[in-house]
């Protein structure tokens, strides 16, 4: 972040009431600035090819492009934005997949506004941040790592085929996946047989049915 001016803030964020909400407190608020607004993953992506904010805030499953598969090319720009996701509904698919990533910050909308706009303010100045119903989730490994404390349901799979299997799972074609991923055909083809195969699973409906009930899919 730099020191002589505000917080520069971008927002991907599907749900109308709370993006006013949040960014009218943004706005009223001195530590932020809002630099850029989107409503879906594919739009907000266009917009940071050519900004660098210094905090990237989304929701956890917006449509279009994860902000999982953002923060794996983010991370190699010299000077990332820090990450917050947001959600509504907590589960235990969708934190592993962000601490996957190293995420910064993983928030619940539920939260009071100015307990969030505080808890953003702590992560652009380097801290990293979990609401207090994920830090009840989380443990330590050995190599002092935060992990969840339960075992997880996808530890199976890999980041990539976690995001194939989402996006499958929402009824997007291979093709669309592929685009979306920027991947062959080919590549998605052969994560769906290998992401089915060690799930156990033998079709799309299964995929759908098992993605919803471990909460990769955020209605």
């Amino acid at each position: 972040m730099r020191n002589d001016t505000r917080v520069q803030v971008m927002l991907i964020e599907p749900h109308r009431t709370f993006a006013n909400s949040l960014s009218s407190a943004l706005r009223v608020d001195g530590r932020f600035e809002i630099v850029a607004a989107a409503t879906d993953g594919d739009a907000g992506w266009q917009i940071l090819e050519n900004h660098s904010p210094d905090l990237l805030l989304s929701e956890v499953d917006p449509p279009g492009r994860s902000p999982f598969e953002m923060m794996e090319e983010l991370r190699r720009r010299p000077r990332p934005p820090r990450v917050v996701l947001m959600t509504s509904q907590l589960t235990p698919a969708l934190v592993e997949q962000a601490l996957r990533v190293s995420v910064d910050a993983y928030l619940l909308k539920s939260e009071p506004i100015p307990s969030l706009l505080d808890a953003l303010d702590r992560v652009a100045h380097g801290q990293r941040e979990f609401s207090p119903p994920v830090q009840g989730m989380l443990s330590t490994d050995a190599t002092g790592r935060l992990v969840l404390a339960a075992q997880s349901p996808l530890g199976d799979l890999t980041l990539r085929q976690v995001e194939i299997l989402r996006h499958l799972a929402a009824g997007r074609s291979v093709k669309e996946v592929a685009r979306l991923m920027h991947l062959s055909m080919k590549s998605v083809d052969s994560h769906k047989y290998r992401i089915m195969q060690r799930l156990n699973i033998h079709n799309r409906v299964e995929l759908a049915h098992f993605a919803r009930r471990k909460g990769l899919l955020v209605d």
